[in-house]
């Protein structure tokens, strides 16, 4: 199967762990918007167009393209608040929204879209795996960082503890929250303590 991957201005690392995924299963061209041969590759091109983007300007740019040939389109963002979800709804787009704000919406019989999708969600799915989100998926020194966290330290007292960096907490920390999928600190000690058998699960 052969893909067409549209970049519209920013393009995080996320989504490209998901070109270098599907480039490995799949014919993958990419192309940015702003490149001067856009339109005419965008005209010649007669199969599955994923649009990735995280831009808020996203649907002002490159909307009615999108829609000219949404049934075997497929529009790819990790930044749920561009998306306008209503009105993809109601213009029947394919959209899938990455972790952790996973949602997505087929209104497609094109099984090559249908094909596309499921690739993504697979590697979606396997970036989410993390061991159902346990404390073995940490390694030893996240381990650490977790534990002094819970007994409520911050960036400089857990690096004076652990005898490294204020900056190597922070990048502990943020490893931990990609690896488990989690937003921010307050929903990291709230995780670690319903492992921990401390509070009941949240709804």
């Amino acid at each position: 199967m052969n893909l067409l991957i549209i970049v519209h201005n920013s393009f995080d690392s996320i989504n490209n762990e998901i070109i270098i995924y599907l480039k490995n299963k799949q014919k993958v061209q990419v192309v940015d918007v702003d490149n001067s041969n856009f339109k005419s590759i965008l005209e010649n091109y007669k199969g599955v167009k994923i649009w990735a983007s995280n831009c808020s300007n996203f649907l002002g740019d490159i909307w009615e393209d999108i829609l000219q040939d949404k049934s075997s389109s497929l529009v790819l963002t990790e930044n749920n608040s561009v998306l306008k979800t209503d009105k993809f709804i109601a213009q029947g787009v394919n959209f899938i929204v990455l972790p952790p704000n996973q949602c997505l919406y087929l209104n497609t019989k094109n099984h090559k879209v249908l094909r596309a999708a499921v690739e993504i969600l697979t590697w979606s799915v396997d970036k989410m795996k993390i061991k159902e989100r346990s404390l073995v998926a940490l390694s030893r020194k996240e381990n650490e960082v977790v534990n002094l966290l819970l007994q409520g330290l911050d960036d400089r007292e857990i690096a004076k503890q652990l005898f490294i960096s204020d900056k190597t907490v922070r990048n502990h920390i943020s490893n931990i929250l990609q690896k488990i999928c989690l937003r921010n600190r307050t929903q990291l000690v709230l995780w670690a303590l319903q492992e921990m058998g401390e509070i009941e699960q949240l709804s």
